[in-house]
């Protein structure tokens, strides 16, 4: 869809927490829309963003410096500002200041959140202490994908916490990569994979798969 030009004289500030799809789609959507004002996004992420998704999906081999869902040129001709590895700090509103972990206090007119979630770490012993060994990782970001990697050359057995969407895949894409020479075991909590999500009956079906 054709995009609205910024108009220099429109200081109104719609402002992103988050550098996702869904905030990008947001900054698009108001361009699409004919917002002429300001739009600028604030992301902890250290890259454009791109498509989180395909983490899980090519984890073993997988390249994310190919995955931005838009380049440069585009966020630049749409005058979508994104601010790199600067987190949200504080939110005032009584004063329409958001204020980042690098100290940049920004007005705004509008603010929306759209940080998604983060990958959640099982309350269990030792999770922090071999994480500190590099022996236990999230997947949330392209640096932990690039981690990971790392971490399953040689490996030979590769355990995997969760067995819904994002750990079978991630256990898929493993053994199509490394075959026999790693064993994948997935931990999960109910007695079929999917339970929640789809069902017993479904879940039984998957569990016969993997």
């Amino acid at each position: 869809m054709p995009l609205t030009k910024r108009d220099p004289e429109n200081k109104e500030h719609y402002v992103i927490v988050g550098g996702g799809p869904a905030g990008l789609n947001c900054a698009e959507t108001l361009r699409q829309s004919g917002f002429s004002g300001q739009i600028t996004m604030v992301t902890k992420e250290k890259s454009l963003p791109y498509d989180r998704t395909l983490l899980s999906k090519a984890i073993a081999s997988g390249d994310a410096s190919k995955w931005d869902l838009r380049p440069q040129e585009f966020l630049s001709e749409a005058d979508i500002d994104i601010k790199l590895n600067s987190s949200a700090f504080s939110v005032k509103p009584e004063e329409n200041k958001l204020i980042t972990t690098n100290g940049d206090k920004i007005i705004y007119d509008k603010l929306l959140i759209a940080t998604g979630s983060n990958a959640w770490a099982p309350p269990c012993e030792g999770i922090k202490a071999n994480a500190r060994l590099n022996k236990v990782h999230p997947l949330r970001t392209k640096q932990d994908m690039e981690k990971i990697q790392k971490a399953c050359e040689g490996a030979k057995n590769i355990v995997i916490i969760g067995a819904s969407f994002i750990g079978s895949e991630c256990a898929a894409s493993l053994k199509m990569h490394y075959k026999d020479a790693t064993n994948i075991t997935i931990v999960n909590g109910d007695d079929v994979p999917f339970k929640l999500t789809l069902g017993k009956e479904l879940g039984e079906f998957y569990q016969k798969e993997h």
